[in-house]
């Protein structure tokens, strides 16, 4: 059985090839927006600000589209760094 997640990504990557994006968008209930995305590479916290996701506006759940992922693999790989902030790091135990 696939999870709500699932489905919406398959509704929205699959269904009516022939639709614009804004129509899929109107379809699916999902919302364009820029975000901000967290990643521990090699033991490392990278964040990477202004990234194009879709959210549902429901569960907050956020997608990104294939290119989207190609960038931010090309741009962690390039280290295109743009500043260094230390941040607080909390543990919530059992």
């Amino acid at each position: 059985m696939l999870t709500k997640s699932e489905r919406l990504a398959r509704r929205f990557n699959h269904q009516k090839k022939a639709m614009n994006l804004q129509e899929q968008l109107a379809e699916s209930g999902l919302v364009e927006a820029l975000v901000t995305h967290t990643m521990e590479v090699d033991g490392q916290l990278i964040i990477i600000e202004q990234v194009p996701a879709l959210i549902d506006p429901v569960t907050g759940e956020r997608f990104f589209t294939g290119e989207t992922v190609d960038r931010l693999s090309e741009t962690v790989r390039q280290r295109q760094l743009v500043r260094m902030m230390a941040a607080p790091v909390y543990a919530l135990a059992a």
